[in-house]
């Protein structure tokens, strides 16, 4: 006599429905994070003002804020317009966005922070639109602004989309890519003597579309 064989259950996947609700709520606890991180943000820097009765650090964070929440992907067209001309290393950031909130296109500028010989946390920016070199090196043409003196180190680090272990990572560098960094965060140290605290700055910026992705040009990172 043959034994019957147990029935095997068919093998079942995820419903869209259940795919687009795991989306959700990972999004979701994305979002908290990052507005947690903001507060908490605010917090240690109001704290670190009292306790130094400086408002330049609150004055500095501000402006740089401001300006890397608004940056655009802008295409370098050196490249053909498939990569960004923002890029980053571990001392220094150039990026674009509008000099005010209000900005239209034609006040979009290329900033670059970066800090100088003379260990000043130096703010560089010249129109898009103008004539001077928006890829120039040496700022030649760029308005600048000092924001902090006796600055002794500069620490910038991004996260987003690592293409070697092809999954989202704090990086040290942000080049040739095709999309802004979900992250970015500035540390920095005082020289020796100096009293006064930067709280670490995350910055999230405005979330842009990824470039080079069409059908025309199907060899683009998307």
């Amino acid at each position: 006599m043959k034994t019957a064989r147990p029935e095997r259950l068919p093998a079942r996947g995820f419903t869209l429905i259940e795919v687009l609700v795991c989306l959700f709520v990972v999004g979701l606890v994305g979002s908290i994070l990052l507005s947690m991180i903001d507060m908490q943000w605010r917090r240690s820097l109001v704290m670190g003002a009292r306790s130094t009765g400086d408002e330049s650090v609150i004055a500095a964070q501000t402006l740089l804020r401001g300006r890397l929440e608004a940056m655009r992907a802008f295409p370098d067209i050196r490249t053909g317009g498939i990569r960004l001309a923002m890029y980053g290393t571990g001392n220094e950031i150039t990026f674009q966005a509008p000099l005010a909130a209000s900005g239209g296109p034609h006040a979009l500028q290329s900033f670059r922070l970066r800090l100088t010989g003379e260990k000043a946390l130096t703010l560089y920016n010249v129109n898009l639109h103008g004539t001077a070199d928006p890829f120039d090196t040496k700022e030649a043409g760029w308005d600048s602004l000092r924001l902090l003196e006796n600055v002794e180190r500069l620490e910038i680090t991004y996260f987003g989309y690592d293409k070697v272990t092809r999954r989202n990572a704090w990086q040290e560098r942000w080049e040739a890519q095709s999309e802004l960094p979900k992250l970015v965060r500035i540390r920095l140290a005082f020289t020796a003597g100096d009293q006064r605290f930067w709280p670490v700055l995350m910055v999230k910026p405005s979330p842009q579309l990824r470039l080079g992705c069409t059908a025309q040009n199907p060899n683009a990172d998307c």
